[in-house]
């Protein structure tokens, strides 16, 4: 679509001053500092992280239904952001300022995750796998209506990534989907076998 390669073509420029006049940027370091014990404050820097990049479409005439919508893999939070960054679609090399927002964003999302189980003691249970894992079959159902209707490739349901990425290891379309699947069920027993461990220190295995 017309916006979609404007928005991978934009001059740097650009950005720049972007950059410079966002406001809404959040201040990462006073987040991960002065506030680890105000969760409403990383609420909201997530949130005025997110905004602060949609106005910058916006206000490059680049915000478009095919790519803007929070349908991608990193929506499912810490597995999905995990998968996004070994899978990244990008386009741009450091210090670019799409390279930068790929990587903080998605760092950001795990230690969002990571935040809500260290200090407000979150914890998951062996069935939060399969609930996990039927939650992405619902997600990826609603990001697959969402590509016919807008033409994009929200959690490339579509098609591959243009980028060369590790998809391109999984086999051709659309049985990369089923090894993206084995994947994300790995990264759930994975994330779990921790919880498993707390949940039974000192447990008699008998």
């Amino acid at each position: 679509m017309e916006k979609e390669e404007k928005y991978l073509t934009t001059a740097p420029k650009e950005q720049k001053v972007t950059i410079e006049d966002g406001s809404r940027f959040p201040n990462l370091k006073n987040v991960a500092g002065n506030s680890v014990d105000k969760h409403k404050e990383l609420e909201e820097a997530n949130i005025d992280f997110i905004t602060g990049y949609h106005i910058w479409l916006i206000r490059n005439d680049m915000w478009d239904a095919s790519f803007a919508l929070p349908l991608h893999l990193c929506t499912i939070r810490i597995a999905g952001a995990i998968l996004a960054i070994f899978t990244p679609e990008l386009f741009y090399n450091f210090p670019h300022f799409r390279f930068l927002y790929f990587f903080i964003n998605h760092s950001f999302i795990i230690w969002t995750c990571l935040f809500y189980i260290w200090r407000k003691k979150f914890t998951i249970q062996f069935v939060s796998i399969f609930k996990s894992l039927a939650f992405l079959q619902i997600a990826a159902f609603i990001a697959f209506i969402s590509n016919i209707i807008t033409g994009g490739n929200y959690m490339f349901l579509s098609r591959k990534p243009d980028a060369n990425t590790i998809l391109n290891l999984l086999g051709n379309y659309p049985w990369y989907i089923l090894s993206l699947e084995v994947i994300a069920l790995v990264l759930f027993f994975i994330m779990y076998l921790p919880f498993y461990w707390l949940n039974n220190r000192g447990k008699s295995p008998l």
